[in-house]
C-alpha cells in the first residue's frame, strides 16, 4: 500500500462513534429500566409484606391459647343456680342448664352418629377445617346469590362455643378456624366429640346431651 493509500489516523470514524453512542444509549436505557423494575419490585414486596403482617395481626392478635383437656371442660360455662329439694331432686334452674358430664359410652350409639351425620360428615377425616365443605358451601352460596350453606365443622363449632362469640364476621370465622386446628392438636377426635356433646346448645338455655338412664 502506497503512502497515499495509508489511513489517516486523524480521520474520525463516524460509523464507529455512532455505533458506540448507540450501545451506550441502549446500556443506559437498560440500566434505567432495571432500576425502575427494582423500585417497583421493592414497592410491591413492601406492600405484600404489610398486607401479610396486617392480616396476621387481624387474625391472631388477642387470640386465646387452647388449654389442656381438663381446663377445656370448665371453660366459658355461664353461671347458673340450681334449686334442689331436701332429697336432692332438682326443683328448677335459674340461668343456663348444663347436663351432667357424659362420656361417649354413656350415650346411645345413634346420638353421636346423628350429630356427625347432620353437622360434620367428614369429622373423622379432616383436621379441624373441612376445605371440601367450604368449597361446596361457597359454590352453593354463589349460585343462590345469598348465604344458604355453612361449612363449620364440629371442631369449629366447639371453638366458637368455648372461646368466641356468635358474631357473624370474617374475622370471627378465621379465628374460629385457627382455634379449631389447635383443638385438634390438643384432643383426640373422640375427646372433641365428647366435649362437643356436653357443650352443644339444645335450645331453651339447655346445654349438653342428656345422659342415658
Amino acid at each position: 500500500m502506497s503512502d497515499d493509500q495509508q489511513p489517516d489516523p486523524r480521520r474520525i470514524d463516524w460509523a464507529k462513534l455512532r455505533a458506540s453512542a448507540a450501545q451506550q444509549h441502549i446500556a443506559e436505557l437498560l440500566d434505567r429500566r432495571t432500576w425502575t423494575w427494582r423500585r417497583i419490585s421493592s414497592a410491591v414486596a413492601g406492600v405484600v409484606l404489610l398486607v401479610v403482617v396486617s392480616l396476621w395481626v387481624w387474625i391472631y392478635w388477642g387470640l386465646p391459647q387452647v388449654p389442656n383437656a381438663d381446663a377445656l371442660w370448665a371453660l366459658n360455662r355461664q353461671q347458673s343456680t340450681m334449686f334442689l329439694d331436701r332429697n336432692g331432686q332438682v326443683l328448677g334452674v335459674r340461668g343456663p342448664y348444663y347436663g351432667q358430664r357424659v362420656h361417649l359410652h354413656d350415650l346411645p350409639t345413634f346420638v353421636p352418629q346423628a350429630f356427625i351425620a347432620i353437622e360434620d360428615r367428614r369429622f373423622y377425616e379432616h383436621e379441624g377445617v373441612d376445605r371440601m365443605a367450604i368449597l361446596r358451601a361457597v359454590l352453593a352460596n354463589l349460585r343462590a346469590g345469598e348465604t344458604r350453606q355453612g361449612a363449620s365443622t364440629i371442631s369449629q363449632q366447639l371453638a366458637r362455643n368455648l372461646f368466641l362469640t356468635p358474631e357473624q364476621s370474617i374475622n370471627r370465622k378465621l379465628r374460629e378456624m385457627v382455634l379449631a386446628s389447635r383443638i385438634e392438636r390438643r384432643l383426640t377426635k373422640d375427646e372433641i366429640l365428647e366435649l362437643y356433646l356436653n357443650r352443644v346448645y339444645l335450645g331453651d338455655q339447655a346445654f349438653g346431651a342428656p345422659k342415658r338412664r
